[in-house]
């Protein structure tokens, strides 16, 4: 464990997923401007935050038409706080209580290919990291799941 700076973290996550797919597009916003590096610094394991971040990026541009993720990230008082945001296909309502379970692929698994692995990776990775993360869907309009970390 070390201390991450996650903006640093999504620039490099961004470029790894843009290499290994031309076609996706993933939009970095930074909601503020953090005037204290502690307020975008966490403790943790890069390799294993940056992981978890690329699957998120990939995850919101595997399942929306424009391949499209767009990333926030903000701050306050004890936390940081990542948006990963697509307008694509959503989550259906009853495959989001079984979304962090291993192995498991919704009724939309035919949309695109995976194993059922990466977000119970994200999920595994987010609370060894002590921040928790949740996920708010609509079918048709897109998927936005929020991590919290808390920062130095």
């Amino acid at each position: 464990m070390q201390e991450v700076r996650i903006d640093e973290l999504l620039l490099d996550a961004r470029e790894h997923v843009l290499r290994a797919h031309k076609e996706y597009k993933v939009d970095l916003i930074f909601a503020q401007e953090a005037e204290d590096d502690a307020l975008i610094t966490v403790h943790g394991n890069e390799y294993l935050l940056r992981t978890a971040c690329i699957n998120l990026m990939e995850n919101n541009c595997k399942f929306s038409d424009n391949h499209t993720s767009c990333v926030q990230i903000s701050f306050w008082k004890n936390q940081t706080i990542l948006r990963f945001s697509d307008a694509g296909i959503g989550i259906p309502e009853s495959d989001l209580e079984n979304l962090f379970t291993p192995f498991y692929r919704g009724t939309n698994r035919d949309y695109a290919s995976g194993s059922g692995i990466g977000m119970a990776l994200v999920y595994k990775i987010v609370h060894l990291h002590k921040g928790d993360i949740e996920v708010i869907s609509r079918q048709g309009e897109g998927t936005v799941f929020t991590v919290r970390l808390p920062h130095i």
